[in-house]
């Protein structure tokens, strides 16, 4: 078991020692602190500089991750291996971005095929909302987007529709929720009677 081992063991003492240090400090003591943890590549910059993080925690996750041949799992969910232990089926989603001629292949099948007709159907669907082409059961053009969802599913559009507000379609409200009791203590109160 993970929080049994070791490595765990480590990292949770390591972390005691760390726990009430402030950030302030952390900076203060180590006035490169940005430039020593942080990283650019592609253009993307991680910025881990505003974590709890010494010198002394970065070998502790890097062993943890060895413990578990992270590695190994990294290179099993590229190659469409059955990861998900629970369902004990492939995680899917680097497929799913998977933007070159690269297979993915899940028992042998290239599931790149598939995925691409399914991307298609949805790009399409969203251009005919967009454009007003498909209506709602009254008739009408679609003015709302709602998105139900939590965890990583809520946090990845809610991103997304932060990073892209500039291209926002000004016809199409959309709606983050994050628990449906949410949707009936507050989206529906606001919503537009008419």
């Amino acid at each position: 078991m993970l929080t049994g081992s070791a490595q765990w063991k480590q990292l949770a003492a390591h972390y005691q020692d760390v726990e009430h240090i402030h950030m302030r400090d952390l900076f203060k003591e180590d006035p490169k602190r940005f430039a020593n943890y942080s990283i650019t590549t592609a253009g993307i910059t991680l910025d881990y500089s505003k974590n709890k993080l010494t010198e002394q925690s970065l070998p502790l996750l890097i062993e943890l991750a060895k413990s578990v041949d992270l590695e190994q799992r990294r290179s099993d969910m590229f190659n469409g291996l059955p990861i998900n232990l629970t369902e004990k089926r492939p995680v899917l989603h680097t497929a799913l971005r998977n933007f070159s001629n690269k297979p993915v292949l899940v028992n042998g099948q290239d599931v790149m095929p598939d995925i691409r007709a399914a991307l298609a159907k949805v790009k399409n669907f969203v251009n005919n909302i967009s454009s007003g082409e498909v209506k709602g059961y009254t008739g009408k053009a679609f003015t709302d987007v709602f998105s139900i969802s939590i965890g990583g599913s809520f946090l990845g559009p809610k991103i997304m529709s932060e990073a892209l507000k500039p291209y926002q379609q000004k016809q199409l409200k959309v709606h983050l929720i994050a628990k449906l009791s949410v949707l009936f203590k507050t989206s529906l109160k606001t919503w537009p009677a008419s």
